[in-house]
């Protein structure tokens, strides 16, 4: 099964989301998406979203930083999906030339073209009321 993280860096004051325009998969081609990647080797999955933000951002959060939120999966790929909040976003920059990362305005997100499920994904991000398991709850399997 592949396992991949995705995560969403706000600013301080919930105002503006580090997003990646993407050119691949081609089905996300031109659409903005959280950053993420795949889970390499045997890499916890919040050191995996410390590591892939750092290298497609340039902004390293803490491991311990990043709150895991959701787990979409089926039978061939599992999808962890993080939160943090800092005003470190400020200095999120593009570090691999063909995907540009932005700092966007929460104001603009209606007007995005972006992958589908951020647009419940992202609210559900920034519901603070919300308590997350520490491990996702799957028919008895982890």
């Amino acid at each position: 099964m592949k396992q991949y993280i995705v995560g969403f860096l706000f600013t301080e004051d919930h105002k503006h989301v580090a997003l990646i325009k993407k050119n691949k998969p081609q089905w996300q081609a031109g659409l903005f998406n959280g950053v993420g990647g795949k889970r390499e080797g045997t890499e916890g999955w919040q050191q995996g979203m410390t590591r892939e933000f750092h290298e497609e951002a340039g902004v390293l959060i803490p491991a311990d930083g990043w709150e895991h939120t959701v787990t979409l999966f089926n039978d061939w790929f599992e999808l962890r999906v993080f939160r943090a909040f800092s005003d470190l976003a400020h200095g999120v920059r593009t570090m691999e030339e063909e995907e540009e990362v932005s700092l966007v305005s929460m104001t603009e997100l209606p007007t995005l073209p972006m992958v589908p499920n951020l647009r419940w994904l992202i609210p559900l991000q920034l519901d603070q009321g919300l308590h997350f398991p520490l491990e996702p709850f799957r028919d008895g399997r982890n």
